[in-house]
């Protein structure tokens, strides 16, 4: 006992560990198994004449085979975890096992009887899987110190990863030996039986009466805990009506689906879309399921030991990472070739990684917010696995016929990839450390209730009602500027239109076939429109707030958005007109920034407002360019598009009317505790809507002019990525029309989640100054993309990958504005600075005109590189000049024309919401 003195809780978290990892490795066997099954002869029954394997399942089969499993596990959950707070974890994990261990050595022989009595005994397999989240939860909530909460989750849940890694490596390896697919289900029983034998001598559920547990451990496992009893009462209601709960189990069902794709469907698609052998394909899949478990250690250590971040900030980043920046990735997996199967495993392993982080995210999050309930909320986890196991078979049943057809797995990893990426930003709104109220005890053991308590105080949005004005404002703005954009890429389908025509020269060429001088004057008239437009719709914004008059923004959008298929049919000057019109409405976007974040962003969030409302034109982009390229190739047709987005616009508009206010004062879902956050800190002036505006002074301050020359160099460098890559991609580096819009989206869409990380670090980290957050941000967002951005046009097709990577990077880069000139302009001008921020739509004008100039000016041939080349330098290099200007203007002061003559601070409640 010398090893492990003051070590006890260890041994049991790797006995725990193994225990999962048997359980889990009975249940996918098969999954390896069905490779080689299907090629044992030694039971055979005749089909059409030919001879076939009883072994051999069809894809109806075997999504029978894991639905099965999914089914024990439904019904299993709920019994499984009502005995575990009954008797505790040692004996009904005990039972599991034995479950697990028994069903699992019958498996041979259930295959051989028949398909009616294998899916019984899968069945009974998936009532032993049901008891696998409950026991993490427990072991944790009873084993793990508070500060070692990330460890043992870390651990204990990496369970898949290794199970996978063990049961794919050993199981390829018995396949292809003399022993058969049989004797891999016989091995994984008899160590089932071993591993819970242990379990059975050594686990104890309460450390306070295990033998093995000295007093200095115990003091530290129970340190800063409350007190609980084994049959404290346990409070579902508040459990499953907390915002934060349901944020963690809408990140673990949508990870966990990915997981299971991994594990199901990866043997599968290694051996039989990137065509490795049999053992090459087992020994890869249990690299990829279990390369990450050293991470998911590491990230575990910096997540309970870091001490530089809040542990809100540091659940945050790591979230963002393993669900957000998964996802990005996953959506990639299906574009690879065979022929570039190496980079797409090099990827899944990445992403892999990428997950390894959950233990840091929404994992710690429930369990410190729900303390010494947390087994509840963490077995519930395996409510959602359970959903996973029909879900992840349906998609893909759903999507692929053909196992070995590449195309039909690409809608797959979307699917999956897509819906993670969501869920990672809904939840930079809502995980957190905090314990709830409902862990906390009175002196007599009852809960606590606040008096009062209003049923509202349960609702999603509770203290967090600017968020929902926040995505609200974020979505609108992206389908303005989808409107604008979608024409972009619908050029490069509607030239193949032959519905409507004209003769030139004795050519027939389509009507929607146009020129580069008529794409040049179709993109300027948006750019007219919005010049035109930017002054009245400000001034609009001024004196009626930002309700009615970006509503009536979004209306003029949507109802020209429709018209444009009609307008491009019958006449040319009608569809100039209506893209002026989509102009006029884009020149609300800016100033409907500004006032959402001057009168709904407390100053200590400002970073987080600009970088989710700023980055609507990359998200608008990724799903414009995205569903535009699969409705072009689709029977619909190109004209569908605009119907889809007018749509869109429609339903988006319709929830701002219902839910913005001007001011949160008068918002009646706004508590006292959100508007005192709101306001902290924010004089009289800066709350006062009617306050002369001193433009003279916003237009000569040096600060100002710097803001808006990066702005302007950074729109336009945006402006021609989101005109003109769809058209480079496809003229110049050669990619289809559908992989063209793949990329395209992805690329403007991916720093999404670091923009987003950038915000809460320039808003939370405290060990630097304001300014010098402000200095490094802004450098990498204008200086060092300048520089990336120099190099694009030196890629030729050959390297295309290479420019695709680069231009990833260039992105990145640009994604931590938000964090440099954006917050400071905002900071400078505190109560004008939508005033300032509206300004910079004016800037967006002169780039919607120098973009389209600066590509008519050097390129006359779309699909000759040389000619970009000058583009690219030539706004790089502007943008490198203007970051080492603002090395020596920029600041995070405000103006002594934002100070009122005498400076009243609002008081405010100093708790955080």
């Amino acid at each position: 006992m010398i090893l492990l003195k003051n070590r006890y809780r260890f041994l049991v978290l790797v006995l725990g560990f193994l225990c999962l990892s048997s359980v889990c490795s009975n249940y996918i066997l098969i999954n390896f198994t069905f490779i080689c099954m299907k090629d044992d002869f030694s039971d055979t029954y005749q089909y059409n004449g030919t001879t076939r394997s009883i072994y051999d399942y069809t894809t109806d089969e075997k999504k029978l085979i894991m639905w099965a499993v999914a089914a024990g596990t439904i019904i299993g959950t709920v019994p499984m975890n009502l005995l575990y707070i009954q008797f505790g974890a040692k004996s009904t994990f005990l039972a599991a096992g034995i479950t697990s261990a028994i069903s699992t050595a019958l498996i041979p022989m259930a295959a051989k009887a028949g398909i009616i009595v294998l899916l019984i005994i899968r069945f009974i397999q998936g009532l032993a899987y049901s008891a696998d989240f409950a026991a993490i939860g427990i072991i944790t909530v009873r084993w793990a110190p508070l500060s070692e909460t990330a460890l043992f989750l870390a651990l204990l849940t990496c369970f898949t990863g290794i199970s996978s890694t063990i049961t794919n490596s050993a199981t390829g390896i018995i396949c292809e030996s003399t022993l058969g697919w049989r004797h891999s289900f016989y091995y994984h029983s008899a160590a089932c039986f071993i591993l819970f034998a242990l379990w059975t001598y050594l686990y104890a559920d309460d450390p306070k009466n295990s033998n093995g547990v000295s007093a200095r451990e115990l003091d530290k496992i129970l340190k800063n805990k409350t007190d609980f009893a084994k049959n404290d009462e346990v409070p579902y209601k508040a459990i499953f009506m907390s915002p934060v709960i349901w944020c963690v189990w809408l990140n673990a069902f949508f990870e966990v689906c990915t997981v299971m794709l991994f594990s199901a469907f990866l043997p599968i698609y290694f051996h039989q879309v990137l065509e490795y052998g049999i053992a090459e394909t087992g020994f890869l899949v249990g690299i990829l399921l279990g390369i990450n478990i050293p991470f998911r250690i590491a990230a575990a250590f910096l997540s309970d030991k870091l001490k530089i971040c809040s542990e809100k900030l540091k659940i945050q980043i790591f979230n963002t990472i393993s669900v957000g920046f998964a996802g990005l990735l996953l959506i990639t997996v299906g574009f690879f070739p065979k022929d570039q199967r190496t980079t797409c495993v090099i990827i899944l392993n990445i992403c892999m990684i990428c997950i390894a982080l959950n233990c840091g995210g929404f994992y710690k999050a429930a369990a410190l917010h729900a303390r010494q309930f947390a087994h509840v909320v963490i077995s519930a986890i395996q409510f959602t696995k359970c959903f996973s196991l029909f879900v992840t078979p349906a998609v893909v049943a759903f999507f692929v016929v053909d196992d070995s057809n590449r195309s039909q797995w690409i809608p797959v990893f979307i699917v999956f990839g897509a819906p993670m990426i969501i869920v990672s930003i809904v939840s930079l709104f809502f995980l957190t450390d905090a314990p709830a109220k409902w862990t906390e005890t009175t002196e007599s053991g009852g809960k606590i209730i606040s008096s009062g308590q209003q049923i509202f105080e349960m609702s999603l949005f509770t203290n967090r009602y600017r968020y929902l004005i926040l995505i609200i404002g974020f979505l609108c703005l992206s389908s303005v500027c989808s409107n604008y954009i979608l024409i972009n890429f619908t050029f490069i389908c509607m030239k193949d239109d032959f519905s409507d025509t004209y003769q030139y020269n004795g050519t027939t060429r389509s009507i929607y076939d146009y020129t580069t001088d008529e794409k040049k004057l179709i993109m300027w008239a948006v750019a007219a429109g919005t010049i035109i437009g930017t002054v009245p719709v400000n001034m609009f914004y001024i004196k009626y707030g930002a309700r009615y008059p970006f509503l009536l923004a979004g209306i003029i959008s949507a109802a020209s958005t429709f018209c444009i298929p009609y307008a491009a049919r019958t006449n040319w000057i009608v569809l100039l007109f209506l893209r002026f019109m989509q102009g006029i409405a884009y020149s609300a976007d800016f100033a409907a920034i500004g006032l959402m974040t001057v009168r709904w962003a407390p100053l200590s969030e400002t970073a987080l407002f600009i970088a989710l409302l700023t980055c609507f034109t990359g998200i608008s982009s990724t799903i414009t360019n995205s569903v535009t390229g699969i409705v072009c190739e689709s029977s619909l047709g190109w004209r569908y598009s605009f119907y889809g987005h007018s749509l869109a616009s429609i339903i988006v508009f319709a929830l701002w009317t219902h839910f913005y206010i001007d001011d949160p004062k008068d918002a009646r879902n706004v508590t006292k505790k959100e508007l005192s956050k709101i306001h902290k800190n924010k004089s009289d002036a800066h709350l006062d809507s009617k306050a002369d505006i001193p433009y003279k002074e916003i237009f000569t301050s040096p600060v100002i002019l710097c803001v808006w020359m990066n702005a302007f160099f950074e729109m336009t460098a945006l402006i021609l990525f989101a005109t003109y890559l769809p058209i480079y991609f496809n003229e110049v580096l050669g990619f289809g029309v559908t992989e063209t819009g793949f990329y395209v989206g992805l690329l403007l869409g991916i720093n999404i989640p670091l923009r987003l990380v950038a915000a809460l670090l320039s808003d939370k980290l405290k060990m630097f100054t304001e300014k010098a957050k402000i200095l490094f941000f802004n450098t990498i967002s204008v200086g060092v993309s300048g520089l990336i951005l120099i190099s694009i046009g030196f890629f030729p097709k050959e390297n295309r990958m290479a420019c695709l990577f680069t231009l990833f990077i260039c992105f990145h880069c640009m994604a931590v504005n938000c964090g440099g000139f954006y917050k400071s302009g905002t900071l400078h001008a505190r109560q004008f600075a939508h005033v300032v921020i509206a300004a910079i739509q004016f800037t967006k004008c002169l780039a919607l005109f120098a973009g389209p100039g600066l590509v008519a000016l050097f390129v006359s041939n779309d699909s000759h590189r040389e000619q970009w080349i000058p583009v690219f330098a030539s706004l790089g290099a502007a943008l490198v000049l203007s970051c080492v200007l603002s090395l020596f203007v920029f600041t995070d002061e405000p103006a002594s024309w934002t100070e009122p003559k005498v400076y009243d601070k609002v008081s405010a409640d100093e708790t955080e919401c």
